[in-house]
């Protein structure tokens, strides 16, 4: 939850964190877990591209790989969503959960925000568990900041 006193993503974030965000969850539901990491970017005027990351030995490994990617974007990208698989304990209650760092290249800082889930299994489709919420704070992996 924030506060007044916090930086806030803007709503320019908000609407490439969404569609981000749904589309991991949308992935997982259709193909199940693990997620492939991807970094949804927008460039100056509006345009977005999504790019996956199949790298390395594990999921950690290109989501490393990803991070390295978006520090090499030109200036012409001013924000994005990178999205993968994790999980975040709540209430000492582990879930998976669809895990989203996004920053626009003029803030001062990234945000990381979650939305956790119950994986479908033989007897019980996907679900998704409460709300997204706001992890809090995170690094901008963007190498030339504004």
């Amino acid at each position: 939850m924030t506060t007044p006193d916090r930086p806030r993503p803007t709503e320019r974030l908000l609407n490439l964190l969404w569609p981000a965000m749904d589309h991991g969850i949308d992935s997982i539901k259709d193909a199940g877990s693990p997620l492939i990491p991807f970094v949804m970017f927008e460039k100056r005027g509006g345009s977005r591209e999504l790019h996956r990351f199949m790298t390395g030995n594990s999921p950690a490994e290109a989501v490393e790989e990803a991070r390295k990617h978006i520090s090499e974007l030109p200036d012409t990208v001013c924000s994005y969503a990178l999205v993968y698989d994790g999980a975040v304990t709540i209430d000492s209650e582990k879930s998976p959960a669809v895990l989203v760092e996004a920053a626009e290249r003029t803030g001062q800082c990234g945000f990381r925000m979650f939305q956790r889930f119950r994986p479908k299994s033989l007897f019980r489709a996907f679900q998704n568990i409460g709300n997204p919420g706001l992890l809090g704070p995170c690094e901008i992996w963007f190498s030339n900041k504004v």
